[in-house]
């Protein structure tokens, strides 16, 4: 039996050809990135794009679809609004019929049988309400009547006044600014929804990037582990003859036997990883429970920094938040609810006010005989009076308004936290932009790091098998150079992550992250692998 820690020059030539194998697996596993890249070659045609989950996430993610309702919601508002200006037609038709009942004339007794009296009156009034308070409209009323004079003469008449009113407020209501104020501020509520819905797609194709990189992340890690198991589990069998011909003791394969055992655990919990980043991404892609299974592997490539030409360092925060506040769908929108609360406040401290207003009116009335129908509207134009007109003034002072101050100190309250809630969203922009921007430049300067550090590694790992071989390393040398290599292989693939959620978190901070295309939203490839620009980027 071999019972010394140190092979002889003819154990070490019967050791090299059973490691060479599991040194190529080891030292030569292929770089993270070749690995991806040539798993995008092969999967051209197979596997999950990320533009295609963005495609889906803005058509499927119940977020986008519920404030897409919101939008609908706010344009029924304004609507309603509208319809307080809406011109009026009201119209009334009254017919009344009558018995005259037996009169004494002349000391006679007179009974007028089936004699009766009618009276039918119609009217028709048309009243608007314009923006600035005015309210004007026509009216005609017409009467006719007919039955029998005092002297038991069949009688038949035909009445008709057409008039146009006008009635002017001087205080309360008066202007485009208080009569107007809920119709401009529902106006208002429309843009700030569509901002909501916009920022509602970025946020949302945000999360969707940030899973999907995570479902890539699992990916490769998975396929990382897997290679350490196979490593391991060929490593075991080459030691497994070693020990049959006496080259190493059967202590050995204790320790080959639990590096396997560990190395086949991290390889379930890798395929845990990826089941859970899978229901992750449908989850922020909107999909139904029953189509996320069927969700292929990514078969984009993390974005590489080394390939990144933005002059993101020269650009700083400052110019960065810059962007934000002119792009940014949330802050844009919280700027718009500002200016809706004001246009309220406006019309509320009019609605202080006393109501004085001023109306009049001026019109004519006609005069037709006759029974027929035609003599019924001929009344309209005939036998014309002159004009009558009418004027007057109204006063109301409502003692205490409580009403109307409760109202007002409402809106005031209501300008007061929208301008705080403002100022607090442009803090928490620019703080997040600072972190987004030092998280590419860290993770980007970490990732070019653990690139050397893996190097070194894959070195360090065929040297300390070539130690092995010659007797001059132990088992658990071995093993863990091996494991190092792997944490600093899978530490990689997070640094990748890292980097591409960076990326587009900080498009995502400054409303770089889509853009308005019509009626819809543009995302396209570049916009969620680049860092953003100052220029030549608008929504």
């Amino acid at each position: 039996m071999f019972k010394s820690l140190h092979l002889s020059i003819s154990g070490f030539t019967k050791l090299i050809p059973l490691l060479l194998p599991v040194l190529f697996l080891v030292v030569f596993p292929g770089s993270v990135c070749a690995d991806s890249s040539t798993k995008a070659k092969h999967s051209s045609e197979k596997g999950l794009s990320l533009i295609e989950a963005v495609r889906d996430t803005i058509q499927k993610q119940p977020d986008v679809l519920l404030q897409q309702q919101e939008v609908e919601v706010s344009k029924g508002a304004l609507q309603i609004e509208a319809g307080e200006f809406d011109a009026a037609l009201s119209s009334t038709f009254n017919y009344q019929t009558s018995k005259y009942a037996p009169t004494y004339w002349e000391n006679k007794l007179y009974e007028i049988g089936d004699r009766t009296y009618t009276s039918t009156a119609a009217s028709v009034e048309v009243e608007k309400k314009t923006r600035y308070g005015i309210s004007f409209g026509p009216s005609v009323d017409v009467n006719r009547t007919h039955g029998i004079s005092d002297y038991m003469i069949p009688t038949s008449s035909n009445q008709a006044i057409v008039f146009f009113n006008l009635n002017v407020p001087l205080l309360k209501g008066r202007g485009e600014d208080a009569t107007g104020a809920q119709e401009m501020a529902a106006a208002v509520e429309i843009e700030a929804s569509q901002l909501d819905l916009e920022h509602t797609i970025a946020l949302s194709v945000e999360q969707t990037t940030v899973a999907y990189w995570n479902y890539l992340e699992a990916q490769m890690q998975l396929k990382i582990l897997k290679n350490m198991e196979e490593d391991s589990r060929q490593t075991l069998e080459n030691m497994k003859q070693l020990v049959k011909g006496d080259d190493r003791p059967a202590s050995d394969l204790d320790t080959f036997e639990a590096d396997l055992a560990d190395k086949i655990s991290q390889r379930i919990a890798g395929e845990q990883n990826i089941f859970e980043a899978r229901q992750d991404l449908g989850l922020a892609m909107g999909l139904a429970y029953e189509a996320i299974d069927d969700l292929p592997l990514p078969k984009d490539t993390f974005p590489d920094p080394r390939k990144n030409k933005s002059p993101l360092i020269k650009l700083g925060p400052a110019k960065l938040f810059e962007k934000a506040r002119n792009n940014r769908a949330d802050y844009l929108s919280m700027k718009k609810r500002e200016a809706e609360a004001r246009i309220l406040l406006v019309a509320a401290t009019n609605n202080l006010l006393p109501q004085l207003d001023i109306n009049g009116g001026i019109g004519y009335a006609g005069l037709e005989d006759g029974g027929n129908v035609d003599d019924y509207f001929k009344s309209i134009g005939n036998k014309l009076t002159g004009a009558n007109y009418s004027a007057g003034i109204t006063l109301t002072f409502p003692f205490g308004n409580n009403e109307a101050k409760g109202l007002h100190l409402q809106q005031r309250s209501r300008l007061r936290k929208a301008v705080i809630q403002t100022g607090n969203l442009e803090r928490k922009i620019r703080s997040d932009i600072v972190v987004a921007f030092q998280a590419i430049l860290r993770t980007s300067r970490e990732l070019k790091e653990t690139r050397r550090s893996v190097k070194h590694y894959r070195t360090a790992v065929s040297n300390e098998r070539t130690k092995f071989g010659m007797g001059m390393a132990s088992v658990l040398d071995v093993i863990n150079i091996q494991n190092f290599l792997r944490n600093t292989m899978l530490s990689e693939v997070r640094k990748m992550n890292s980097y591409a959620a960076a990326v587009v978190d900080l498009r995502y901070q400054t409303g770089a992250l889509i853009t308005t295309h019509g009626d819809g939203y543009r995302v396209e490839m570049e916009q969620l692998i680049s860092p953003p620009q100052v220029g030549g980027e608008t929504r």
